[in-house]
């Protein structure tokens, strides 16, 4: 029934909810860190349920959204929602493979809602349905472009989102050490700049001022983020 959400799917989407989930993947480290896997031959509802769970979620930086979620009928329009909902999303790492039926005009929409994203690290369906289109290079160009992003590079600095990008994203290309190394030299080059903002709830408060400098309320931990978005010793998911 298209319209019934099974108990065990519900409990990854209160989960996603509930900011819980480190990781929408079966793939990477399992000590330490919090994940579950989206399921396979989901109906309509439960997959719309868990991509709009996962892309509102404030926490989740690894999300593998497979065509196996959902019946082969379903690919085009589960492709479409994603390009959708992607731009509001803090994933940076994005599995998209066994789209095998999604309709090119699809991919393109996936392609022009990368740019508008931070999704540094990307995995679709190999051999490449696109392999006759441009489409690839441009995803590359859009990924290459989220990399230098500061939220990007501000991800690489926790050592749970850093642990699943070296181990279990799954990516055409996986981060780099040296990637990281660069990302914590910029960082910590930056000096204090005038105060940001005046209350650090402020939806922009992610790290960085409006010139992508750190804010002087960030600089001297070793999170990047100020007190009133650090997570129990971890990453603030803001």
């Amino acid at each position: 029934m298209d319209g019934f959400i099974r108990p065990s799917v519900q409990r990854i989407v209160t989960a996603l909810e509930d900011e819980h989930l480190d990781s929408l993947s079966h793939f990477g480290p399992s000590r330490g860190v919090a994940k579950l896997a989206a399921p396979q031959a989901m109906n309509l509802r439960e997959a719309q349920a868990l991509r709009s769970a996962a892309f509102s979620s404030k926490r989740l930086r690894i999300a593998s959204l497979r065509g196996t979620m959902v019946g082969r009928h379903l690919h085009t329009a589960t492709l479409r929602h994603i390009a959708r909902e992607l731009p509001k999303s803090r994933v940076v790492c994005l599995n998209v493979g066994e789209y095998t039926d999604a309709s090119q005009e699809s991919y393109e929409e996936l392609v022009r809602a990368l740019s508008h994203s931070y999704v540094g690290n990307l995995y679709w369906h190999d051999p490449d349905p696109m392999a006759h289109t441009e489409l690839k290079q441009q995803a590359m160009q859009a990924l290459r472009g989220n990399r230098v992003k500061a939220f990007y590079r501000a991800q690489l600095l926790s050592d749970v989102v850093w642990h699943f990008l070296k181990q279990g994203c799954k990516a055409w290309y996986d981060a780099q050490d040296s990637t990281r190394d660069v990302s914590m030299q910029k960082w910590s080059s930056i000096q204090p700049t005038e105060r940001c903002i005046r209350r650090c709830k402020s939806a922009r408060c992610r790290a960085v001022n409006l010139q992508l400098e750190r804010c002087c309320r960030c600089t001297y931990d070793a999170s990047g983020y100020c007190a009133s978005h650090r997570y129990y010793g971890q990453w603030v998911y803001t």
